[in-house]
């Protein structure tokens, strides 16, 4: 409880330190609230549709400089990524 009080009566004393030391803890919770909603929104909800498991992503991959191959739903399985 000493310490308690020694560390405020410490804080009390320099107010420009208080100020940025409390202004980097907000700044940083902020951040921290920030990110974590948005990979929260992104990542760890699931989608709004019905059967959102079963969705499929069409992907590009490229061979050649110029000649592209489209997955389809039937070849998805055999990609290798």
């Amino acid at each position: 409880m000493n310490d308690l009080r020694f560390a405020l009566r410490q804080l009390r004393y320099a107010p420009a330190f208080t100020v940025t030391a409390l202004a980097t803890i907000a700044i940083c919770l902020g951040a921290n609230l920030a990110i974590f909603a948005v990979i929260d929104a992104i990542l760890l909800r699931s989608l709004p549709f019905p059967q959102s498991d079963r969705l499929f992503s069409s992907v590009c991959l490229a061979l050649a400089r110029t000649r592209f191959i489209f997955a389809t739903e039937t070849r998805y399985a055999t990609l290798n990524f």
